[in-house]
């Protein structure tokens, strides 16, 4: 309590405090999505050799169903859908997802699914 502050004042000072805060604190906002800036950057290259998904794809084989949690960019999950019967690409950043699909699709590959996920 300020010198020049009321019992009043020093009230309505605290209620507003603790409604500031209790706003910058809500569970229910969305957060913003932490990979827009950079999502572009991660945009898979589909035609060029990559071991890692060349040795999946001949792991799983050409009728696997699989799944990729955190499938980002799609740098894994869109070449190694064209080693596989079905992928299912779970992201939970909008922007990533959006870089994925569009990557599908530039490059004819309809046989991903993308699931958003929190």
């Amino acid at each position: 309590m300020t010198s020049h502050e009321t019992a009043i004042e020093r009230h309505d000072r605290m209620w507003r405090e603790e409604r500031e805060q209790a706003e910058r604190l809500r569970s229910d906002r969305v957060a913003p999505d932490h990979w827009q800036p950079n999502a572009p950057t991660f945009r898979p290259v589909i035609d060029e050799q990559n071991p890692v998904v060349e040795a999946l794809a001949q792991w799983a084989g050409p009728d696997a169903r699989v799944i990729d949690v955190g499938a980002g960019g799609g740098r894994i999950a869109a070449p190694l859908a064209r080693g596989v019967q079905k992928l299912v690409a779970v992201e939970p950043s909008e922007s990533m997802r959006a870089v994925l699909a569009r990557a599908a699709g530039e490059h004819g590959v309809q046989n991903i699914e993308i699931v958003a996920a929190t």
